[in-house]
Protein backbone atom coordinates (compact mmCIF):
# COMPACT_ATOMS: atom_id res chain seq x y z
CA UNK A 1 0.00 0.00 0.00
CA UNK A 2 1.19 3.38 -0.82
CA UNK A 3 1.20 6.86 -0.05
CA UNK A 4 -1.87 8.36 -1.97
CA UNK A 5 -3.51 5.17 -1.72
CA UNK A 6 -6.31 4.92 1.34
CA UNK A 7 -5.87 1.71 3.10
CA UNK A 8 -6.85 -0.82 1.07
CA UNK A 9 -9.46 -3.05 3.70
CA UNK A 10 -10.57 -0.31 4.58
CA UNK A 11 -14.24 0.84 2.98
CA UNK A 12 -16.74 3.56 4.61
CA UNK A 13 -18.59 1.29 5.61
CA UNK A 14 -19.07 0.19 9.62
CA UNK A 15 -18.53 -3.80 8.97
CA UNK A 16 -14.88 -2.21 8.27
CA UNK A 17 -14.39 -1.78 12.23
CA UNK A 18 -13.28 -5.11 12.30
CA UNK A 19 -9.95 -4.64 10.88
CA UNK A 20 -6.52 -5.92 11.83
CA UNK A 21 -4.33 -4.22 13.78
CA UNK A 22 -0.38 -5.54 13.46
CA UNK A 23 2.15 -4.92 15.99
CA UNK A 24 5.60 -6.23 16.83
CA UNK A 25 5.89 -8.22 19.68
CA UNK A 26 8.68 -5.83 21.04
CA UNK A 27 5.98 -3.11 21.90
CA UNK A 28 3.92 -5.55 23.52
CA UNK A 29 6.19 -6.43 26.06
CA UNK A 30 7.44 -3.08 26.58
CA UNK A 31 4.31 -1.18 25.32
CA UNK A 32 4.68 2.67 25.38
CA UNK A 33 3.89 3.60 29.72
CA UNK A 34 3.18 7.46 28.64
CA UNK A 35 0.26 7.11 26.08
CA UNK A 36 -3.54 7.62 27.57
CA UNK A 37 -5.96 5.17 27.25
CA UNK A 38 -7.77 7.36 24.05
CA UNK A 39 -4.01 8.19 22.74
CA UNK A 40 -3.61 3.76 22.66
CA UNK A 41 -7.07 3.49 21.21
CA UNK A 42 -5.85 6.13 18.28
CA UNK A 43 -2.89 4.40 17.77
CA UNK A 44 -3.94 0.76 17.35
CA UNK A 45 -6.45 2.30 14.71
CA UNK A 46 -4.15 3.91 13.09
CA UNK A 47 -1.66 1.30 13.30
CA UNK A 48 -4.46 -0.91 11.64
CA UNK A 49 -4.70 0.82 8.34
CA UNK A 50 -0.92 -0.28 7.13
CA UNK A 51 -0.57 -3.44 4.65
CA UNK A 52 1.35 -5.68 6.58
CA UNK A 53 1.64 -7.80 3.57
CA UNK A 54 3.46 -4.82 1.48
CA UNK A 55 6.90 -4.98 1.63
CA UNK A 56 8.51 -1.46 2.66
CA UNK A 57 10.95 0.19 -0.10
CA UNK A 58 14.25 1.61 1.61
CA UNK A 59 16.74 1.16 -1.53
CA UNK A 60 17.25 1.55 -5.06
CA UNK A 61 17.21 -2.18 -5.11
CA UNK A 62 13.64 -2.18 -3.69
CA UNK A 63 12.04 -0.56 -7.08
CA UNK A 64 14.79 -1.10 -9.71
CA UNK A 65 12.29 -2.90 -12.12
CA UNK A 66 9.84 0.47 -11.70
CA UNK A 67 13.16 2.64 -12.28
CA UNK A 68 13.65 0.64 -15.69
CA UNK A 69 10.02 0.97 -17.04
CA UNK A 70 10.25 4.46 -16.09
CA UNK A 71 13.53 4.83 -17.69
CA UNK A 72 15.24 7.31 -15.17
CA UNK A 73 19.10 6.59 -15.88
CA UNK A 74 20.54 9.82 -13.56
CA UNK A 75 21.75 8.89 -10.73
CA UNK A 76 20.52 12.46 -8.91
CA UNK A 77 16.83 12.18 -10.33
CA UNK A 78 17.13 8.19 -9.26
CA UNK A 79 17.49 9.48 -5.44
CA UNK A 80 15.09 11.93 -5.80
CA UNK A 81 12.50 9.67 -6.95
CA UNK A 82 13.02 7.03 -4.12
CA UNK A 83 12.69 10.11 -1.37
CA UNK A 84 9.65 10.98 -2.69
CA UNK A 85 8.90 6.73 -3.15
CA UNK A 86 9.57 6.50 0.22
CA UNK A 87 7.26 9.33 1.75
CA UNK A 88 4.40 8.13 -0.43
CA UNK A 89 4.76 4.48 0.62
CA UNK A 90 4.64 6.01 4.69
CA UNK A 91 1.49 7.98 3.71
CA UNK A 92 -2.31 6.76 4.32
CA UNK A 93 -5.19 8.58 4.44
CA UNK A 94 -8.54 7.58 6.39
CA UNK A 95 -12.17 8.87 5.83
CA UNK A 96 -12.16 10.85 9.14
CA UNK A 97 -15.69 9.57 9.84
CA UNK A 98 -14.58 6.02 9.50
CA UNK A 99 -12.05 6.97 12.19
CA UNK A 100 -14.42 8.66 14.68
CA UNK A 101 -17.18 5.78 14.04
CA UNK A 102 -14.35 3.47 16.54
CA UNK A 103 -15.31 6.01 19.67
CA UNK A 104 -19.02 5.73 18.87
CA UNK A 105 -19.57 2.13 18.98
CA UNK A 106 -19.90 2.27 14.95
CA UNK A 107 -22.08 5.17 15.20
CA UNK A 108 -21.35 8.73 12.73
CA UNK A 109 -19.08 10.47 15.73
CA UNK A 110 -20.38 13.97 16.71
CA UNK A 111 -19.66 16.94 18.16
CA UNK A 112 -17.33 16.46 21.60
CA UNK A 113 -16.70 12.79 20.26
CA UNK A 114 -15.22 13.37 17.15
CA UNK A 115 -13.23 16.27 18.57
CA UNK A 116 -11.74 13.74 21.40
CA UNK A 117 -10.83 11.00 18.52
CA UNK A 118 -9.41 14.10 16.61
CA UNK A 119 -7.25 15.33 19.50
CA UNK A 120 -6.16 11.66 20.11
CA UNK A 121 -4.72 11.26 16.75
CA UNK A 122 -2.68 14.36 16.48
CA UNK A 123 -1.38 14.46 19.88
CA UNK A 124 0.71 10.77 18.50
CA UNK A 125 2.27 13.49 16.46
CA UNK A 126 4.57 14.86 19.30
CA UNK A 127 4.71 11.55 20.94
CA UNK A 128 7.84 9.40 21.30
CA UNK A 129 8.40 5.39 21.21
CA UNK A 130 10.44 4.44 23.85
CA UNK A 131 12.50 1.40 23.66
CA UNK A 132 14.32 -0.38 26.59
CA UNK A 133 14.36 -4.33 26.12
CA UNK A 134 17.20 -6.45 25.18
CA UNK A 135 18.08 -5.37 22.04
CA UNK A 136 16.85 -1.61 21.51
CA UNK A 137 17.36 1.05 23.58
CA UNK A 138 16.33 4.77 22.81
CA UNK A 139 13.46 6.83 21.35
CA UNK A 140 11.86 7.49 18.01
CA UNK A 141 9.06 9.28 16.51
CA UNK A 142 5.64 7.41 15.75
CA UNK A 143 5.18 9.17 12.66
CA UNK A 144 6.25 12.19 10.57
CA UNK A 145 3.36 14.12 11.02
CA UNK A 146 -0.48 13.54 11.43
CA UNK A 147 -3.18 16.07 10.63
CA UNK A 148 -6.55 16.47 9.26
CA UNK A 149 -7.28 17.13 5.41
CA UNK A 150 -10.15 19.20 5.47
CA UNK A 151 -10.95 19.67 1.85
CA UNK A 152 -11.19 15.40 1.39
CA UNK A 153 -12.28 15.42 5.12
CA UNK A 154 -9.71 12.75 5.20
CA UNK A 155 -7.33 11.72 8.33
CA UNK A 156 -3.67 11.74 6.84
CA UNK A 157 -0.68 10.13 8.65
CA UNK A 158 3.00 9.45 7.50
CA UNK A 159 5.08 6.86 9.45
CA UNK A 160 8.80 6.69 9.99
CA UNK A 161 10.89 4.78 8.20
CA UNK A 162 12.39 3.57 11.23
CA UNK A 163 9.41 2.77 12.84
CA UNK A 164 7.76 1.08 10.20
CA UNK A 165 9.00 -2.62 10.56
CA UNK A 166 7.79 -2.33 14.14
CA UNK A 167 4.63 -1.20 13.04
CA UNK A 168 4.15 -3.07 10.39
CA UNK A 169 5.02 -6.75 12.42
CA UNK A 170 7.43 -7.78 9.79
CA UNK A 171 10.47 -8.35 12.36
CA UNK A 172 10.49 -11.50 13.83
CA UNK A 173 7.16 -12.70 16.62
CA UNK A 174 4.66 -9.83 15.20
CA UNK A 175 1.69 -9.78 17.40
CA UNK A 176 -1.71 -9.26 16.09
CA UNK A 177 -4.50 -8.23 17.67
CA UNK A 178 -7.97 -6.26 16.88
CA UNK A 179 -8.22 -2.65 17.63
CA UNK A 180 -12.02 -3.48 18.56
CA UNK A 181 -11.47 -5.68 20.90
CA UNK A 182 -9.86 -2.90 23.51
CA UNK A 183 -12.70 -0.24 22.23
CA UNK A 184 -15.09 -1.03 25.43
CA UNK A 185 -12.05 -1.07 28.28
CA UNK A 186 -12.39 1.21 31.17
CA UNK A 187 -8.85 0.87 32.74
CA UNK A 188 -6.13 3.23 32.09
CA UNK A 189 -3.45 0.62 32.32
CA UNK A 190 -5.35 -2.54 30.97
CA UNK A 191 -4.35 -1.99 26.85
CA UNK A 192 -1.09 -2.26 27.56
CA UNK A 193 -1.85 -5.46 29.56
CA UNK A 194 -3.69 -7.00 27.24
CA UNK A 195 -1.60 -6.19 24.52
CA UNK A 196 1.41 -8.05 26.40
CA UNK A 197 -0.74 -10.97 27.61
CA UNK A 198 -1.59 -10.91 24.09
CA UNK A 199 1.85 -11.60 22.78
CA UNK A 200 2.45 -14.47 25.02
CA UNK A 201 -0.30 -16.71 23.58
CA UNK A 202 0.76 -17.75 20.32
CA UNK A 203 -0.85 -18.85 17.38
CA UNK A 204 -2.31 -22.45 18.03
CA UNK A 205 -2.45 -22.34 22.12
CA UNK A 206 -5.37 -22.40 23.58
CA UNK A 207 -4.41 -21.21 27.13
CA UNK A 208 -0.90 -20.56 29.26
CA UNK A 209 0.14 -19.94 32.67
CA UNK A 210 3.21 -18.03 33.89
CA UNK A 211 4.72 -15.75 36.58
CA UNK A 212 6.28 -12.50 36.58
CA UNK A 213 8.16 -10.58 39.78
CA UNK A 214 6.13 -7.84 41.30
CA UNK A 215 9.20 -5.17 40.60
CA UNK A 216 9.31 -6.09 37.31
CA UNK A 217 5.98 -5.67 35.94
CA UNK A 218 5.67 -2.73 38.01
CA UNK A 219 8.32 -1.04 35.35
CA UNK A 220 7.23 -2.64 32.56
CA UNK A 221 3.92 -0.55 32.67
CA UNK A 222 5.50 2.55 34.03
CA UNK A 223 3.79 1.50 37.67
CA UNK A 224 6.82 1.81 39.68
CA UNK A 225 6.19 5.54 39.29
CA UNK A 226 3.10 5.64 40.97
CA UNK A 227 4.02 5.13 45.21
CA UNK A 228 0.09 3.55 45.59
CA UNK A 229 0.90 1.01 43.62
CA UNK A 230 4.07 -0.14 45.92
CA UNK A 231 0.95 -2.03 48.07
CA UNK A 232 0.12 -5.47 46.27
CA UNK A 233 -3.19 -4.97 47.45
CA UNK A 234 -3.68 -1.37 45.34
CA UNK A 235 -2.08 -2.87 42.76
CA UNK A 236 -4.52 -5.73 42.73
CA UNK A 237 -7.47 -3.60 43.08
CA UNK A 238 -6.83 -0.74 40.75
CA UNK A 239 -4.82 -2.38 38.15
CA UNK A 240 -4.92 -6.35 38.02
CA UNK A 241 -8.46 -6.43 38.62
CA UNK A 242 -9.94 -3.82 36.35
CA UNK A 243 -7.28 -5.28 33.24
CA UNK A 244 -8.72 -9.06 34.10
CA UNK A 245 -12.61 -7.72 33.71
CA UNK A 246 -11.63 -5.55 30.74
CA UNK A 247 -10.23 -8.78 28.99
CA UNK A 248 -13.37 -10.52 29.00
CA UNK A 249 -14.77 -7.91 26.73
CA UNK A 250 -12.31 -8.39 24.42
CA UNK A 251 -14.17 -11.75 22.96
CA UNK A 252 -10.67 -12.47 22.16
CA UNK A 253 -8.30 -13.61 24.94
CA UNK A 254 -8.85 -13.42 29.04
CA UNK A 255 -6.64 -13.19 31.72
CA UNK A 256 -6.79 -13.57 35.52
CA UNK A 257 -4.10 -12.47 38.12
CA UNK A 258 -2.77 -14.25 41.47
CA UNK A 259 -0.26 -12.27 43.82
CA UNK A 260 1.93 -14.72 45.40
CA UNK A 261 4.55 -15.11 48.42
CA UNK A 262 8.16 -16.92 47.46
CA UNK A 263 9.92 -16.27 50.64
CA UNK A 264 8.99 -18.28 53.68
CA UNK A 265 7.69 -16.75 56.90
CA UNK A 266 6.36 -13.39 55.44
CA UNK A 267 2.92 -12.45 53.35
CA UNK A 268 4.74 -10.09 51.22
CA UNK A 269 3.49 -10.82 47.82
CA UNK A 270 6.40 -11.17 45.57
CA UNK A 271 4.93 -12.90 42.56
CA UNK A 272 2.65 -12.18 40.11
CA UNK A 273 0.98 -15.53 38.14
CA UNK A 274 -1.25 -15.13 35.50
CA UNK A 275 -3.71 -17.53 33.87
CA UNK A 276 -4.19 -16.50 29.64
CA UNK A 277 -6.71 -18.66 28.00
CA UNK A 278 -8.76 -17.65 24.77
CA UNK A 279 -12.44 -17.22 24.89
CA UNK A 280 -13.16 -16.88 21.18
CA UNK A 281 -11.87 -16.30 18.10
CA UNK A 282 -12.08 -13.00 17.53
CA UNK A 283 -11.56 -12.66 13.98
CA UNK A 284 -13.91 -15.43 13.19
CA UNK A 285 -16.65 -14.04 15.65
CA UNK A 286 -16.74 -10.55 14.14
CA UNK A 287 -16.59 -11.89 10.26
CA UNK A 288 -19.82 -13.87 11.57
CA UNK A 289 -21.45 -11.36 13.16
CA UNK A 290 -20.57 -8.17 11.19
CA UNK A 291 -18.87 -9.05 7.83
CA UNK A 292 -19.27 -12.69 7.27
CA UNK A 293 -16.60 -13.59 4.76
CA UNK A 294 -17.74 -14.25 1.29
CA UNK A 295 -16.68 -16.61 -0.86
CA UNK A 296 -15.33 -16.18 -4.59
CA UNK A 297 -19.02 -16.59 -6.03
CA UNK A 298 -20.51 -14.36 -3.10
CA UNK A 299 -18.26 -11.65 -4.02
CA UNK A 300 -19.01 -12.19 -7.73
CA UNK A 301 -22.58 -12.13 -7.12
CA UNK A 302 -22.76 -8.54 -5.56
CA UNK A 303 -20.89 -6.91 -8.28
CA UNK A 304 -22.88 -3.57 -9.61
CA UNK A 305 -23.59 -4.08 -13.35
CA UNK A 306 -21.28 -1.83 -14.02
CA UNK A 307 -18.68 -3.34 -11.80
CA UNK A 308 -19.34 -6.95 -13.39
CA UNK A 309 -18.70 -5.35 -16.67
CA UNK A 310 -15.36 -4.24 -15.76
CA UNK A 311 -15.11 -7.38 -14.08
CA UNK A 312 -15.44 -9.03 -17.22
CA UNK A 313 -13.13 -6.57 -19.13
CA UNK A 314 -10.10 -7.06 -16.69
CA UNK A 315 -10.66 -10.92 -16.70
CA UNK A 316 -10.17 -11.04 -20.18
CA UNK A 317 -7.24 -9.03 -20.05
CA UNK A 318 -5.51 -12.10 -17.70
CA UNK A 319 -6.01 -9.45 -14.63
CA UNK A 320 -5.72 -11.78 -11.53
CA UNK A 321 -9.67 -12.39 -10.93
CA UNK A 322 -9.27 -12.32 -6.87
CA UNK A 323 -7.34 -9.51 -6.82
CA UNK A 324 -9.68 -7.63 -8.64
CA UNK A 325 -12.25 -8.79 -6.55
CA UNK A 326 -9.96 -8.23 -2.87
CA UNK A 327 -7.88 -5.08 -4.16
CA UNK A 328 -9.13 -3.35 -6.92
CA UNK A 329 -13.13 -2.35 -6.31
CA UNK A 330 -12.95 -2.28 -2.34
CA UNK A 331 -10.09 -0.10 -3.04
CA UNK A 332 -11.61 4.03 -1.11
CA UNK A 333 -11.35 5.71 -4.53
CA UNK A 334 -13.70 2.82 -6.05
CA UNK A 335 -16.21 4.39 -3.84
CA UNK A 336 -16.05 8.07 -5.01
CA UNK A 337 -19.56 9.19 -6.22
CA UNK A 338 -18.95 9.97 -9.74
CA UNK A 339 -17.50 6.84 -10.62
CA UNK A 340 -20.61 4.89 -9.15
CA UNK A 341 -22.42 3.18 -12.34
CA UNK A 342 -19.58 4.11 -14.65
CA UNK A 343 -16.25 1.73 -13.93
CA UNK A 344 -16.62 0.03 -16.60
CA UNK A 345 -15.40 3.02 -18.28
CA UNK A 346 -13.20 3.55 -15.58
CA UNK A 347 -10.73 0.49 -16.20
CA UNK A 348 -11.32 0.89 -20.19
CA UNK A 349 -9.81 4.44 -19.68
CA UNK A 350 -7.05 3.09 -17.00
CA UNK A 351 -6.14 0.49 -19.25
CA UNK A 352 -5.56 2.97 -21.96
CA UNK A 353 -3.17 5.09 -19.43
CA UNK A 354 -1.59 2.05 -18.40
CA UNK A 355 -0.08 0.69 -21.85
CA UNK A 356 0.60 4.13 -23.00
CA UNK A 357 3.34 4.49 -19.90
CA UNK A 358 4.14 0.99 -19.17
CA UNK A 359 7.79 -0.97 -21.03
CA UNK A 360 6.65 -4.61 -19.80
CA UNK A 361 5.92 -7.19 -21.77
CA UNK A 362 3.96 -9.05 -18.62
CA UNK A 363 1.25 -6.55 -19.13
CA UNK A 364 -1.26 -8.37 -16.45
CA UNK A 365 1.67 -8.59 -14.06
CA UNK A 366 2.51 -5.47 -14.49
CA UNK A 367 -1.07 -4.35 -13.89
CA UNK A 368 -1.26 -5.46 -10.84
CA UNK A 369 1.91 -4.17 -9.39
CA UNK A 370 1.57 -1.08 -10.46
CA UNK A 371 -2.02 -0.96 -8.40
CA UNK A 372 -0.43 -2.22 -5.25
CA UNK A 373 1.78 0.99 -5.77
CA UNK A 374 -0.52 3.31 -6.09
CA UNK A 375 0.54 4.46 -9.58
CA UNK A 376 -2.95 3.78 -10.93
CA UNK A 377 -4.24 5.30 -7.74
CA UNK A 378 -2.38 8.50 -7.82
CA UNK A 379 -4.90 11.43 -6.85
CA UNK A 380 -4.07 13.31 -9.91
CA UNK A 381 -4.41 10.34 -12.51
CA UNK A 382 -7.89 10.08 -10.23
CA UNK A 383 -9.10 13.22 -10.87
CA UNK A 384 -8.18 13.00 -14.82
CA UNK A 385 -10.31 9.92 -15.13
CA UNK A 386 -13.15 11.41 -13.29
CA UNK A 387 -13.37 13.98 -15.00
CA UNK A 388 -13.14 12.41 -18.40
CA UNK A 389 -15.94 10.07 -17.42
CA UNK A 390 -18.26 13.44 -16.52
CA UNK A 391 -17.32 14.16 -20.63
CA UNK A 392 -18.50 10.74 -21.53
CA UNK A 393 -21.64 10.83 -19.63
CA UNK A 394 -22.33 14.18 -21.43
CA UNK A 395 -22.29 11.90 -24.80
CA UNK A 396 -24.35 8.76 -23.24
CA UNK A 397 -27.69 8.85 -24.97
CA UNK A 398 -30.59 9.55 -22.88
CA UNK A 399 -32.12 5.91 -22.61
CA UNK A 400 -28.36 5.00 -21.47
CA UNK A 401 -28.07 7.70 -19.42
CA UNK A 402 -30.66 6.97 -17.44
CA UNK A 403 -30.27 2.89 -17.07
CA UNK A 404 -26.88 3.45 -15.67
CA UNK A 405 -28.29 6.21 -13.04
CA UNK A 406 -31.03 3.83 -12.09
CA UNK A 407 -28.00 0.58 -11.88
CA UNK A 408 -25.43 2.31 -9.38
CA UNK A 409 -26.44 0.26 -6.84
CA UNK A 410 -28.18 -2.74 -8.25
CA UNK A 411 -26.20 -6.09 -8.97
CA UNK A 412 -26.53 -7.34 -12.63
CA UNK A 413 -29.34 -9.71 -11.70
CA UNK A 414 -31.01 -7.03 -9.71
CA UNK A 415 -30.95 -4.78 -13.20
CA UNK A 416 -32.22 -7.77 -15.33
CA UNK A 417 -35.29 -8.03 -13.02
CA UNK A 418 -35.42 -4.14 -12.99
CA UNK A 419 -35.52 -3.74 -16.68
CA UNK A 420 -38.20 -6.87 -16.98
CA UNK A 421 -40.76 -5.24 -14.22
CA UNK A 422 -40.14 -1.84 -16.72
CA UNK A 423 -40.90 -3.67 -19.93
CA UNK A 424 -43.90 -5.13 -18.50
CA UNK A 425 -45.66 -2.10 -16.28
CA UNK A 426 -45.19 -0.14 -19.60
CA UNK A 427 -46.84 -3.67 -21.37
CA UNK A 428 -49.53 -3.64 -19.08
CA UNK A 429 -49.98 0.39 -19.84
CA UNK A 430 -49.83 -0.10 -23.30
CA UNK A 431 -52.42 -2.62 -23.25
CA UNK A 432 -54.88 -0.09 -21.33
CA UNK A 433 -54.53 2.57 -23.46
CA UNK A 434 -55.18 0.76 -26.88
CA UNK A 435 -59.07 0.53 -26.08
CA UNK A 436 -60.29 3.68 -27.75
CA UNK A 437 -60.48 7.18 -27.25
CA UNK A 438 -58.49 5.87 -23.97
CA UNK A 439 -61.70 3.91 -22.43
CA UNK A 440 -64.18 6.88 -23.22
CA UNK A 441 -67.74 5.96 -21.04
CA UNK A 442 -70.23 4.61 -22.71
CA UNK A 443 -72.65 6.40 -21.07
CA UNK A 444 -71.18 9.51 -20.10
CA UNK A 445 -68.17 9.45 -22.65
CA UNK A 446 -65.77 10.41 -19.72
CA UNK A 447 -62.46 9.43 -19.72
CA UNK A 448 -61.19 7.29 -16.54
CA UNK A 449 -59.54 9.96 -14.41
CA UNK A 450 -56.82 8.63 -11.80
CA UNK A 451 -57.47 11.36 -8.84
CA UNK A 452 -61.15 11.38 -9.37
CA UNK A 453 -61.33 7.63 -8.69
CA UNK A 454 -59.09 8.08 -5.57
CA UNK A 455 -61.63 10.01 -4.08
CA UNK A 456 -64.68 8.22 -5.83
CA UNK A 457 -63.91 5.13 -4.65
CA UNK A 458 -61.32 5.18 -1.55
CA UNK A 459 -61.90 2.27 -0.46
CA UNK A 460 -61.29 0.16 -3.66
CA UNK A 461 -58.34 1.93 -4.54
CA UNK A 462 -56.62 1.52 -1.08
CA UNK A 463 -57.25 -2.35 -1.75
CA UNK A 464 -56.07 -2.56 -4.69
CA UNK A 465 -52.76 0.01 -3.80
CA UNK A 466 -51.87 -2.78 -0.55
CA UNK A 467 -52.58 -5.68 -2.81
CA UNK A 468 -49.88 -4.30 -5.44
CA UNK A 469 -47.50 -3.29 -3.10
CA UNK A 470 -46.92 -7.07 -1.18
CA UNK A 471 -46.50 -7.84 -5.23
CA UNK A 472 -43.82 -5.61 -5.56
CA UNK A 473 -42.21 -5.97 -2.44
CA UNK A 474 -42.27 -10.10 -2.80
CA UNK A 475 -40.51 -9.40 -6.72
CA UNK A 476 -38.44 -6.21 -6.03
CA UNK A 477 -37.15 -6.04 -2.12
CA UNK A 478 -35.79 -2.43 -2.27
CA UNK A 479 -38.40 -0.54 -4.33
CA UNK A 480 -39.35 2.07 -1.69
CA UNK A 481 -35.35 2.76 -1.81
CA UNK A 482 -35.49 3.10 -5.37
CA UNK A 483 -37.45 6.06 -7.80
CA UNK A 484 -37.79 4.47 -10.39
CA UNK A 485 -39.32 1.34 -9.11
CA UNK A 486 -41.86 3.50 -7.08
CA UNK A 487 -43.30 5.02 -10.00
CA UNK A 488 -43.56 2.22 -11.85
CA UNK A 489 -45.41 1.02 -8.82
CA UNK A 490 -47.53 4.03 -9.03
CA UNK A 491 -48.44 3.26 -12.72
CA UNK A 492 -49.28 -0.03 -12.38
CA UNK A 493 -51.75 0.70 -9.45
CA UNK A 494 -53.53 3.13 -11.47
CA UNK A 495 -53.77 0.46 -14.35
CA UNK A 496 -55.32 -1.86 -12.30
CA UNK A 497 -57.69 0.56 -11.02
CA UNK A 498 -58.70 1.65 -14.64
CA UNK A 499 -59.48 -1.93 -15.18
CA UNK A 500 -61.49 -2.18 -11.81
CA UNK A 501 -63.31 1.19 -13.42
CA UNK A 502 -64.14 -0.26 -16.61
CA UNK A 503 -65.18 -4.05 -15.36
CA UNK A 504 -67.89 -1.99 -13.01
CA UNK A 505 -69.61 0.52 -14.61
CA UNK A 506 -67.57 3.28 -14.59
CA UNK A 507 -69.24 4.81 -11.98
Amino acid sequence: MKSSNQPSILKPSISELQRIVTLSNDLAKSPPTQLKKVEYQALLILVSCIDSMEKPVFSLDDIKQEIDDLGITNPNEQLRYLELFITKQNTFRIPFKEYAKYFSDGKTARGGIAKRALDAALSLNNRDLTFNNEETEGRMKWFQAVYRDKKTDELVFVITSLIKPFLMGLQKDFLQMLAVSTMDFDGKHSIPIFMYMKSKLYVGTNEMRGKERVEEFRVRFGLDKIKTYDRYYELERRVLKVASEDSMKSGDIAFTFEGRSTQRGTKKITEIHYHIFRIGNTLKSAKKKHWKKSTYQDKLSKLTRSQKIAFDYLAELEINKTFILEKIFPHPKMQYEPLLGYEDIYFKLIWEYFLKKTKSNNKPGAFVTWWKRGRLTDDSLHARMIEAIQHKKKQLPNGVLENRESAKNMTMNEFREFIQGRRKGKEEKEQILQTPKRQMDRVGKKSFSFSDFKQKHQKIYYEIKKEREIIFLKDYSDFKENPKLEKMLESNIEAHCQIWWKENGKT
